[in-house]
């Protein structure tokens, strides 16, 4: 009972890994929107050039990072699963989390679904009204270059 404790321990603390980078790209993603939004800056502000590029670049960091959390705790994952080798095991996760959105994506061209095919613009070609192909759309996203689902 004392190793399960343990276990399940390690592997909370592995987890923790990415919650710490939520927490930040958070700060610096919150942050930076609002300094460039004009109701709160001002127009001045707004349109200075060169603080509205570095605080884009900020902004386009964190959200980087808010889109690749799923590999980042499927790294934590298999840091705080494994009992040796951890480094191997973290490289064993990426390639696997390439491998499974690779093999969604084709699963899912197979059917015919592409980036371009799940735009909410093509499901309303396609015979969706509005509020079902945003819907439906919001459901594919792209993840390291592939499209897999939600």
């Amino acid at each position: 009972m004392k190793n399960l404790a343990s276990q399940i321990h390690a592997f909370g603390k592995a987890l923790m890994m990415p919650i710490s980078v939520i927490a930040a790209a958070g700060i610096f993603l919150g942050l930076a929107a609002a300094m460039q939004n004009p109701a709160v800056t001002g127009d001045a502000f707004a349109n200075m050039q060169v603080p509205q590029l570095i605080i884009g670049f900020i902004r386009k960091v964190a959200a980087a990072l808010f889109a690749n959390l799923p590999l980042f705790f499927a790294v934590a994952s298999a840091i705080g699963l494994a009992k040796a080798e951890k480094p191997t095991a973290a490289f064993a996760a990426v390639i696997g989390y390439i491998a499974m959105n690779v093999g969604i994506s084709a699963t899912l061209a197979a059917k015919g679904l592409t980036a371009a095919s799940t735009t909410p613009d093509a499901l309303q070609q396609a015979g969706m009204d509005q509020t079902t192909a945003m819907m439906t759309s919001a459901e594919y996203i792209q993840m390291l270059g592939v499209l897999p689902t939600t």
